[in-house]
């Protein structure tokens, strides 16, 4: 109970700020395609009914740029999207930032996708799904300045042993390959710890990018296309969760939906 004491996940029952699907395509998206997706805006227009072709934020693996592309939102009164779809270069990123149930929001990305895809299928039949990528960003709350890290987190393979004794701020990041058979998928776990005022905001984002043994076609066996994007999208999903488990204390992680007997599929 200390350690829950001392620190709190961003949410109620969960600590997600934000979860972002991708598909990244082996060869680029021509623009004509692009202007394809912005005029078959009406297929998701009560959902993402902000649209913009100007050019479009793409962040991967820790890096952004910005490229000529098309962006759909659903904007809050602040102006802050709380879901977005962005088609530019080679990729298709969907983002959550209202996170609730792993089902739930998937099921809703997905849509997205298939709606996405079918329309580049039909603009650009030679396009090829390389990878599939999903990007996790959790945030947890410390409640003393001086907060002691291991009533958060425990020791791991994938946190180096200094940032327990690195005091207030302190960043660690690291990557690692995974491979299951013809599956590679590459992990990269990037932490830190920002002081602010009486509290302290701890972020662990996990990115993975699942690599295609070949690129898939979209244009041809599309029922086929979405089973596998489903699937993998669901391994990727399990990763995350066993990493927050292997990175968390055990406290935590069942406040948060992820110790042992919970059904719940966060």
């Amino acid at each position: 109970m200390e350690g829950q004491m001392r620190f709190r996940p961003l949410n109620e029952d969960h600590a997600i700020e934000s979860v972002k699907f991708s598909v990244a395509f082996s060869t680029g998206i021509l623009s004509q395609s692009i202007m394809a997706v912005e005029q078959g805006h009406n297929l998701w227009l009560d959902s993402l009914p902000a649209r913009s072709i100007a050019d479009v934020s793409i962040e991967s693996n820790g890096r952004s740029a910005n490229a000529p592309g098309v962006s759909f939102s659903f904007l809050r009164p602040d102006g802050s999207p709380s879901w977005s779809m962005a088609v530019a270069v080679n990729r298709i990123d969907i983002e959550c930032s209202l996170y609730s149930r792993w089902e739930r929001v998937w099921t809703e990305a997905k849509g997205y996708f298939v709606k996405a895809i079918e329309i580049l299928s039909k603009a650009q039949p030679s396009l090829g799904i390389g990878a599939v990528e999903l990007t996790v960003k959790d945030v947890f709350v410390a409640t003393e300045r001086d907060y002691p890290l291991n009533q958060l987190l425990k020791p791991s393979v994938r946190l180096p042993e200094f940032i327990f004794e690195a005091g207030q701020a302190w960043h660690a990041n690291s990557g690692w390959f995974e491979v299951n058979g013809m599956q590679r998928t590459l992990h990269n776990l990037n932490c830190d710890a920002t002081p602010n005022d009486d509290l302290t905001i701890i972020n662990i984002s996990h990115y993975q990018q699942g690599l295609m043994a070949s690129p898939i076609n979209i244009s041809a066996k599309q029922a086929q296309l979405f089973e596998t994007l489903e699937q993998r999208m669901s391994t990727l999903h399990k990763a995350n969760k066993q990493l927050m488990i292997d990175i968390l204390k055990d406290d935590m992680a069942g406040r948060i939906g992820l110790g042992a007997g919970n059904n719940v599929d966060f």
